[in-house]
């Protein structure tokens, strides 16, 4: 038994025919998918670079 493969834009079709309202997934890189997920994580006037060297120093996740 072979397979075929089908392209996504083929069952659109078919789902849509049979009467199923079908939304076409979106692609995101993965910038756009961490947008915001670190926000506020470095505390305001301070660079990232900055405040992860303070972390270092510190000894953050050592103990």
């Amino acid at each position: 038994m072979e397979f075929m493969p089908v392209e996504l834009e083929e069952i659109i079709r078919f789902m849509r025919n049979l009467g199923y309202e079908v939304k076409k997934p979106g692609r995101k890189s993965v910038v756009d998918e961490l947008l915001g997920a670190f926000e506020g994580a470095v505390p305001e006037g301070e660079t990232s670079t900055e405040y992860l060297k303070k972390l270092r120093e510190s000894g953050y996740g050592k103990y």
